[in-house]
């Protein structure tokens, strides 16, 4: 891994986020939001940082359907039976 402190700390805000929501799409978004200050606060290089940043926007970018699902409140949480 390029920047292991950080992936870890993302790590955390991962679960931290789902374990409070239930909410999985939320946990992957707020890590992936989480995952560039923590590079750049890691003292990562500049490109590392920039990588970061392109993976996040394209996890927001993935997650876009669950966002208009969370808007609307028919995301479905973690341990939610399938309607």
């Amino acid at each position: 891994a390029l920047a292991p402190t950080a992936a870890f700390g993302a790590a955390v805000v991962f679960v931290l986020v789902v374990g409070a929501t239930r909410y999985v799409s939320v946990g992957s978004m707020s890590a992936a939001l989480a995952l560039a200050p923590l590079v750049y606060a890691t003292a990562s290089s500049p490109p590392v940082v920039a990588v970061a940043m392109v993976v996040a926007m394209l996890v927001l970018l993935r997650h876009a359907p669950n966002m208009r699902q969370l808007r609307v409140g028919r995301e479905q949480r973690l341990g939610d039976r399938k309607a």
